[in-house]
């Protein structure tokens, strides 16, 4: 934080000031495009100037709830309080029909189905078997199931008061919860599953961005990425432990 930051800080710290908050909200407005760009794949249904919207309100709350005194960097608090305000719109808003809901389930309980069974890290063909699919079914499925996806490894250490992401610094809680993601996604997810989820959620990659460096197309990563959830969450439910989170 360099020394004009600071002393806009540390006015908005005295008086609480409209202006002083708007002011720092000006600074880290690409933040909320940042998010925008990264959460867009959810939902084709909400615009990007409705996300835009809400993330700049999660951004004015960033600055007015984040204590400098925390061991934390306001843009790593300002990020999880934009992505959980645009989250929040998504799932409130309840874009996925009944019908997505019902397909997302019976994946679901395919995966963990399998899982029961001893499939640490079942495949495209033991799915759609377990589903009773051919796989010009089984794909025709996913690919309307892609576009509706708007949860992540992010929700998995919400907290239940709504009150926004479990910092992994808060809590030991928090930590075996990560241990805990990190197993599951070593042992139940394929090697492009798991390259998706690390250039997107520890890269800071976009979509758009892995879809070049993998050569795929956008639509398959965001495929990808939902399959992977889906596993994880299967892998919870499995071991018992998906009610923690």
């Amino acid at each position: 934080m360099n020394e004009e930051e600071k002393g806009v800080w540390e006015e908005y710290e005295k008086n609480k000031s409209t202006a002083a908050r708007n002011e720092i909200a000006k600074k880290y407005i690409n933040l909320v495009r940042f998010v925008v760009e990264r959460v867009y794949f959810a939902s084709t249904l909400a615009s990007k100037d409705d996300l835009f919207n809400i993330g700049a309100m999660g951004l004015l709350e960033a600055v007015e709830k984040y204590d400098p005194g925390r061991d934390i960097k306001f843009v790593t608090y300002a990020y999880f309080r934009i992505y959980g305000s645009i989250m929040d719109y998504l799932r409130n808003a309840d874009w996925a029909p009944r019908s997505v809901k019902e397909k997302t389930s019976r994946l679901e309980k395919a995966y963990r189905a399998l899982m029961e069974r001893g499939c640490s890290n079942p495949t495209d063909e033991q799915v759609a078997q377990e589903m009773g699919l051919d796989m010009t079914a089984y794909y025709k499925l996913i690919d309307g199931l892609h576009v509706n996806k708007v949860y992540s490894i992010d929700e998995f250490f919400s907290s239940n008061s709504g009150g926004g992401p479990v910092y992994a610094d808060d809590n030991a809680e928090s930590m075996e919860r990560r241990e805990l993601l990190a197993r599951i996604i070593d042992t139940a997810l394929d090697i492009r599953e798991r390259s998706v989820l690390s250039m997107y959620y520890y890269e800071g990659f976009t979509l758009k961005e892995i879809s070049r460096a993998m050569d795929l197309t956008e639509a398959r990563i965001s495929q990808i990425h939902g399959q992977a959830i889906s596993k994880i969450k299967a892998k919870l439910s499995v071991e018992k432990v998906l009610n923690i989170f």
